[in-house]
């Protein structure tokens, strides 16, 4: 399984995102609940703008990931694209309580803030 997320990194990397989505999906088909290969298909359907997909992929991840900031931060990320603030600033602020020195998640939430 491990493989196949490497693989899908690496197709990432090369923006062969039909490989690297492939490579997820196998891993999903294994593993639903795996919030890393959940985020990262997430990002990648963002990327090419399927982001219906994209959206349905972080939210489960972030579901999955009590313990883990990133799902959040690209979550509030992707809000933050969208426009949708207030969802951002809560994606944001789960980040940080997660993990207090994510800088990414710091200055996201602080760009949102600072338009107040």
């Amino acid at each position: 399984m491990h493989d196949r997320c490497y693989a899908a990194f690496l197709f990432d990397e090369l923006e062969e995102y039909d490989e690297a989505i492939a490579e997820l999906d196998a891993v999903l088909a294994q593993s639903p609940e795996n919030y890393v290969a959940l985020n990262n298909r997430g990002v990648m359907f963002w990327e090419i703008g399927r982001v219906d997909q994209a959206e349905r992929d972080l939210r489960t991840a972030c579901a999955f990931a009590t313990g883990d900031a990133l799902p959040h931060e690209n979550m509030g990320s992707f809000f933050k694209g969208r426009g949708e603030r207030d969802l951002a600033i809560a994606s944001y602020q789960r980040a940080i309580a997660i993990s207090p020195d994510r800088s990414t998640a710091r200055a996201g939430l602080a760009g949102l803030l600072s338009t107040d």
